[in-house]
């Protein structure tokens, strides 16, 4: 039960800040420590 919770915030967590913008700054991040 709590890991559905927990869970439940993250979705909405990443809903209210937009997943789009989050993947693509998680994205940038990835590839920016690729080119490091």
């Amino acid at each position: 039960m709590l890991g559905f919770a927990t869970a439940n915030t993250l979705i909405n967590f990443l809903d209210q800040f937009s997943w789009k913008q989050g993947f693509q700054l998680f994205f940038n991040g990835f590839l920016t420590l690729r080119l490091v």
